[in-house]
């Protein structure tokens, strides 16, 4: 593993991936004079997409039983993000 950067160590940042804790890939990074860093966990309820969603999904519950066509589903879902 080496770099453009003779004498400089490299920090890898990783997410928790099953494949990026590989124990040869860890070793090898480690070995060569750098050094990894893993993530926090993936929480869905941090993400700006996530709250979108669950916001959208929340108040279409309200709207449910009312919604008995798909353009009137999709009017709801306009004017659910227009407010978000």
């Amino acid at each position: 593993l080496t770099t453009n950067h003779q004498g400089r160590s490299m920090v890898f940042t990783m997410d928790n991936l099953n494949s990026h804790k590989n124990p040869l890939i860890l070793n090898l990074i480690h070995n060569s004079g750098h050094r990894f860093v893993f993530r926090a966990p993936y929480w869905p309820v941090d993400g700006a997409v996530e709250y979108v969603f669950n916001t959208v999904q929340t108040r279409l519950h309200v709207y449910f039983n009312r919604l008995a066509t798909i353009p009137a589903l999709r009017n709801r879902i306009y004017l659910i993000i227009e407010t978000i």
